[in-house]
């Protein structure tokens, strides 16, 4: 949240430096919360610029990743960077959940019931393919 202050100073400074942004458009965690409270998710939905080509505009390297088969080869040219910052960024999509490390029974109520709402509230096809892909990760 705070990291272009950070990469500025890592530029001019020339830190060898490598960060990895994930990208949280949906702003999961708090998506999650409001779940958990059985309420539909408002205001957590929002677009991330490229950050490699922010990076590139304020003086560092960017790396952009899309995908598994590109991690390898962007890590490597990532740590090969020895005159200053990068900045990588690893793209997922927007409906991968990300969850504390144990989940009660309320909490898969409460996220079920939100989605239930969510279904109800003509959100259909969006409550299919989170359900659908977290089905996957499972």
């Amino acid at each position: 949240m705070l990291a272009l202050g950070d990469l500025l100073t890592e530029v001019q400074r020339k830190t060898p430096v490598v960060h990895v942004v994930f990208n949280n458009s949906p702003l999961d965690f708090v998506n999650v919360e409001q779940q958990e409270a059985r309420s539909v998710p408002f205001g957590t939905d929002f677009v991330n610029p490229d950050f490699s080509r922010v990076a590139e505009a304020l003086g560092a390297v960017g790396i952009r990743i899309t995908g598994p088969a590109d991690v390898r080869h962007g890590l490597q040219a990532a740590l090969r960077n020895t005159g200053g910052p990068g900045r990588r960024r690893r793209a997922h999509g927007p409906v991968c959940l990300s969850l504390p490390a144990h989940v009660s029974a309320e909490t898969v109520g409460d996220f079920t019931l939100s989605l239930a709402r969510q279904a109800v509230a003509g959100q259909r096809d969006e409550v299919i393919e989170t359900v659908e892909h977290n089905i996957r990760l499972v």
